[in-house]
Order: C-alpha cells, then structure tokens, then sequence
C-alpha cells in the first residue's frame, strides 16, 4: 500500500477501519423501503416454492407475481423478487400471488418479458453485437433486409 501513498500502512491488514461516515449509512426512511421489500421478497419466495414443489416452474424466472403492497419501484421490485414478469397492485396489507408466466422468453437475457417474442427474429443480431442499430431502427423495416441476407 506504500506504492500508493506514503501516508498509508505497509499493509493493508495492519490499517485500521475508516471512521464511520453517515454519508453511507442508511437512513430511517430507507430501511423501511428495504423491511418492506425484504418482506415481499420473502412471501413472493413461499409461492414460487409451492410453485417449483408442483413442478409448475423451474425458476423463479419463470414466474408471474402479483404483489400487492404500497411499493412502486417495479423494477428495482423485479430485481429483488427475481422475476420479471410481475404485475403490482396498491393495497396496505402486503400479499402475493404467483402463477407461472405466460409471457415468451427472451433467448437472450432469459426473462420472460411481453416483447420476448417480438426480438425472436433478432437472435443473430444480438450474435453479432449490432444492438445500437436496432434501438434506432424499427425493427419492421429490416426485416426484409435480414431475410435477403439470410441470416434468419
């Protein structure tokens, strides 16, 4: 650590832990947002294991939610939950009830998400890492382009 700075220990086992800065603990409000997604984290993983028990998924992947609670943040909600495929309702009393998704999965990222099926045709697209064109593109006007050269 002497390489760094000199003003640092000869190792870093020998240093002693920072000073504790308040700029990264978490705040009250914050740890309600986190109790509360860890609490509908932890009835989402009961359904999904009565799910996979009746061999109705495999992975919580394939999973559709619907999560009733106060929370909003769809996304950062999928992420915990682990699925992708969830539909969220408002309601005081936190519940969920899972099923198995009927949505397509994307070959790519494996989510089960409602365009899954439109970005079948774009499978050698994400081979070949031309992802930016497409995002500029509608996807409708290279189609025939794709079938002239063959790549479907």
């Amino acid at each position: 650590m002497k390489k760094i700075s000199p003003e640092l220990e000869e190792s870093v086992f020998l240093a002693d832990f920072p000073d504790k800065n308040e700029r990264f603990a978490f705040h009250e409000e914050q740890e309600r947002k986190w109790e509360q997604l860890m609490n509908i984290r932890e009835k989402a993983m009961i359904e999904f294991e009565a799910l996979r028990k009746d061999k109705q998924i495999g992975s919580n992947l394939e999973a559709h939610a619907v999560i009733y609670s106060e929370f909003t943040d769809k996304e950062l909600l999928s992420s915990v939950v682990g699925t992708w495929d969830i539909e969220l309702k408002n309601s005081k009393e936190i519940k969920v009830e899972a099923g198995k998704s009927l949505l397509h999965k994307c070959e790519r990222c494996w989510r089960y998400t409602d365009d899954a099926k439109k970005k079948r045709y774009m499978k050698a697209i994400y081979a070949a890492g031309v992802q930016r064109f497409w995002r500029k593109q509608r996807p409708e006007d290279h189609l025939l382009k794709l079938a002239a050269y063959s790549v479907l």
